[in-house]
C-alpha cells in the first residue's frame, strides 16, 4: 500500500489547513495510506488541526520542534519515516520544507514533493520572513515535484527560479456535501442574533496584513455614506484585530460593524451574508472564496493571485483593482441596488465550483501525481 505523510507547520485552521485536512477526507477513500505530520512546538497544548483530523478517524503524529531547526528533531522525523515504511512525504509550509530539505532522502528512499498554497510577499518587511522565503526556494528546486494551488502562485514560482518541469499546478477543492445540509437564511441569521432584512456585507480570513481588511473597512466607509443600515461583518482573528477594532472607532462606524472573531460554522456564516467580500493584497487560491461561491454568495474580490482564476469579472462575480477601496465601495453600491445582479453572480459561482473546485477532483489529480511519482526514475 502506498504510504504518505503529509507534514504541516500549523497553529490555526486556515487556508492550507483546510485543503490538508479536506485532501486527507477524500484520500482515505483511496487505496493510499495517509499520516497527518502536525509540526508543533513543545509549549502547544492543542492543535487544531490535529483534533479535527483526529476527530475524522485520521491517523495523525505530532513532532514537536522548536523554533529552530535541531538535530533532536530531525532525527524524530527520519526515524518516524523509516520506521513506518514511507513512500512520499508531501510537506506543506516553510518549516517542514527546510527540515526535509536538509534530509537525506536518498538514504531514507522517500520522494518528497511540497504544495505552494500562496507566495507570500513580504508585506511586513520582516528580515526573519525573507530568510525564510529565501532558504525555502533553495531547498523545495530540490524536491520531486512542487505543486502550486494556482497559475499566479506557478508563475512566481518559476519567477524565483524553480524549474517549470517540477511544478504542477492542481487547484483546491471542498467538499460540496457539506453545502448540502445548511438550513434557511432566515434561521441562520436568527442563530447568529442577526434580523432577516438586515443586508449583510461579510469578510472573513486571518487579520494579517496581506489580508487587506483594512481596505476593506475603507470601503466600507465610502459605502456607508449612501447606506447607512448596512452591517459588515468579519470572520476571523489574527494580530491585527486591535488594530481594525481601533480603526473603524475612529471612523466613527462601530455600529455598522461586528468583528465575530474565529467562526468554525462557515457555511452558515457564508450563507447568510447577502455580498462576501475579499480584498487581499496577495493570495494563491483562497479556500473561504470557494466556500462562499458554493453556498451563492455573490462575491467582490480584488484582481490579485489565483483569484481571476476562479472569477470571470460580471459572471460569477466582481473584481476590483487592488488596494482601491473606492473601487471595492463601487461595486458593492452596484450589487446593493441590483439583485438581479447579485442573483446571476450567486447561481453562476455556485455553478463553476461544482465544475472545477470539488474535493474530488483535487485529490483525484493529487492521486495521480503520486503514482506518476513512484514511477518514475
Amino acid at each position: 500500500m502506498l504510504r504518505i505523510l503529509h507534514l504541516i507547520d500549523t497553529n490555526g485552521m486556515y487556508g492550507a489547513e483546510k485543503v490538508v485536512l479536506t485532501l486527507l477526507r477524500e484520500l482515505r477513500k483511496s487505496k493510499c495510506y495517509c499520516i497527518l505530520g502536525c509540526i508543533k512546538q513543545p509549549k502547544d497544548v492543542e492543535v487544531e488541526l490535529g483534533k479535527r483530523a483526529e476527530e475524522q478517524g485520521i491517523h495523525v503524529e505530532y513532532f514537536n520542534m522548536s523554533r529552530w531547526l535541531t538535530p533532536k528533531a530531525l532525527f524524530n522525523l527520519i526515524t518516524f519515516i523509516k520506521g513506518h515504511h514511507i513512500s512520499i512525504v508531501h510537506s506543506h509550509g516553510y518549516k517542514p520544507n527546510i527540515y526535509l530539505g536538509i534530509m537525506p532522502r536518498r538514504f531514507l528512499n522517500i520522494k518528497v514533493i511540497c504544495t505552494i498554497h500562496g507566495w507570500t510577499k513580504n508585506f511586513r518587511r520582516d528580515l526573519k520572513l525573507l530568510i525564510y522565503e529565501k532558504t525555502n526556494c533553495f531547498f523545495i528546486k530540490k524536491f520531486i515535484k512542487c505543486v502550486a494551488v494556482s497559475n499566479n502562485v506557478r508563475d512566481d514560482m518559476v519567477n524565483e527560479g524553480i524549474p517549470v518541469s517540477k511544478i504542477k499546478r492542481i487547484y483546491n477543492g471542498i467538499n460540496l456535501s457539506e453545502v448540502e445540509i445548511l438550513h434557511e437564511k432566515c434561521l441562520i441569521r436568527k442563530s447568529f442574533n442577526i434580523p432577516e432584512d438586515t443586508f449583510l456585507i461579510g469578510a472573513a480570513g486571518r487579520l494579517f496584513p496581506e489580508k487587506g481588511v483594512d481596505i476593506f473597512i475603507d470601503g466600507a466607509v465610502n459605502f456607508l455614506r449612501y447606506h447607512p443600515n448596512t452591517l459588515f461583518l468579519i470572520a476571523g482573528d489574527g494580530p491585527l484585530l486591535a488594530n481594525y477594532k481601533m480603526k473603524v472607532k475612529k471612523l466613527g462606524i462601530e455600529k455598522n460593524f461586528y468583528f465575530l472573531g474565529f467562526i468554525d460554522r462557515i457555511y452558515e456564516y457564508l450563507s447568510m451574508l447577502d455580498i462576501f467580500v475579499l480584498s487581499s493584497r496577495t493570495e494563491g487560491l483562497p479556500m473561504v472564496l470557494l466556500e462562499a461561491m458554493s453556498v451563492g454568495c455573490p462575491a467582490v474580490c480584488s484582481h490579485v493571485g489565483g483569484i481571476p482564476e476562479v472569477i470571470e469579472n460580471n459572471i460569477n462575480g466582481l473584481l476590483f483593482a487592488p488596494y482601491h477601496s473606492r473601487a471595492l465601495s463601487e461595486k458593492l453600491a452596484l450589487l446593493f441596488e441590483n439583485k438581479t445582479l447579485r442573483n446571476k453572480l450567486a447561481i453562476n459561482g455556485k455553478n463553476k465550483v461544482k465544475e472545477m473546485f470539488s474535493s474530488k477532483r483535487m485529490a483525484s489529480e493529487y492521486l495521480q501525481l503520486y503514482y506518476d511519482i513512484l514511477n518514475s526514475r
